[in-house]
């Protein structure tokens, strides 16, 4: 049977009877943006278009981590950008400001004044091709922004296009204009890709048109028939951590206990899946509950 966001709401009405659906449901959220802040799971992949001489780029609000940076040099292959800070950075290379553009090795996390951001060094030397139209037609016409560079038998990676999903994907292409071609599934440019809809937006990779790929956790508003991780390590989390919040904010006995508690089994299961993630070897030790959750001074559980 599926676990969903409302067996997690059940337990916390048993615990807490008084705290009405809605403010469960608040408080599910906010411990659920700070599991997926934490640790590796529910990752979703996000493109990123450079343009030639920008190192820093805006992330959408809704982004929470950045686990991994993919970078596509062409349709076919990438490599993994390796993760730094600045002080780092400021550290091992002083001058990092001033290299010339590049091809880019490492990726750091800053902020501007809006928004998270995500940093590139070297700075890019090379801007991502944006896709204009993506026609309802066999084989499908598209049309991009600026000179795509390609000939015939191509490989091209394409993502990102609305309203028409059957533009994005893996194709070889046959040329028709520097700013436009049309889609075929071999590499012999028989097989003519079928539209099913009119595409707008989106971008493609190739040698001369990289991309970034962000693999990364993004905030999700959750709803009662939401389905929800099942590992017996992670479901005690969200029912510790929304007892925690809830605490905190009617300023329980124990609050700032059970608050310290949460953010050390948060902790310890985040490093937990991190190692496994990286295939470490680590000992593994089992979710326990501790006494000081269960019972506070008046009795109440938690």
């Amino acid at each position: 049977m599926a676990y969903t966001a409302q067996d997690h709401l059940n337990d916390f009405a048993r615990m807490h009877p008084d705290v009405d659906s809605t403010t469960a449901l608040r408080l599910l959220n906010e411990v659920d943006e700070m599991i997926l802040a934490a640790i590796p799971m529910r990752r979703s992949y996000e493109d990123l278009a450079l343009v030639a001489g920008t190192s820093e780029y805006d992330l959408d609000e809704t982004l929470l981590r950045i686990w991994a940076v993919r970078l596509y040099t062409s349709a076919t292959s990438f490599r993994t950008l390796t993760p730094t800070d600045i002080d780092t950075l400021h550290l091992d290379f002083p001058e990092w400001r001033g290299v010339g553009a590049g091809e880019v090795l490492r990726w750091y996390e800053t902020a501007s004044m809006t928004s998270g951001q995500i940093g590139l060094t070297p700075t890019p030397d090379q801007s991502t091709i944006r896709i204009s139209t993506a026609s309802n037609a066999t084989p499908i016409v598209v049309v991009t922004t600026t000179s795509h560079g390609l000939a015939s038998g191509d490989p091209v990676l394409i993502s990102g296009v609305s309203g028409n999903a059957s533009a994005n994907g893996l194709f070889y292409i046959s040329y028709v204009s520097g700013t436009t071609f049309t889609l075929y599934q071999d590499s012999g440019l028989t097989l003519g890709v079928a539209g099913v809809g009119s595409g707008t937006g989106g971008m493609i990779a190739t040698s001369a048109s990289p991309k970034l790929v962000l693999e990364c956790s993004k905030r999700t508003a959750l709803l009662a028939n939401t389905s929800m991780p099942t590992s017996p390590s992670i479901k005690p989390l969200y029912r510790f951590g929304m007892s925690a919040i809830y605490s905190m904010e009617r300023r329980l006995d124990g609050a700032g206990n059970r608050w310290g508690e949460f953010q050390q089994l948060l902790g310890e299961q985040s490093d937990l899946k991190m190692k496994r993630q990286a295939r470490k070897t680590t000992t593994i030790h089992p979710f326990r509950q501790k006494r000081s959750w269960r019972v506070s001074q008046n009795g109440r559980n938690f």
